[in-house]
């Protein structure tokens, strides 16, 4: 499966990089839509 974004890719293919204030960022921007994703689905 291909990354959504660059910035995804980032994180998969750097594992040793990896920029833990991007993951923080990446986190704060997605899960709040996810949970709500997911949250629907079990209603």
């Amino acid at each position: 499966m291909a990354p959504d974004s660059e910035d995804e890719g980032v994180i998969i293919h750097e594992y040793f990089g990896v920029d833990l204030d991007l993951v923080l960022t990446a986190v704060k921007k997605d899960l709040p839509a996810l949970k709500q994703k997911i949250n629907n689905i079990v209603k």
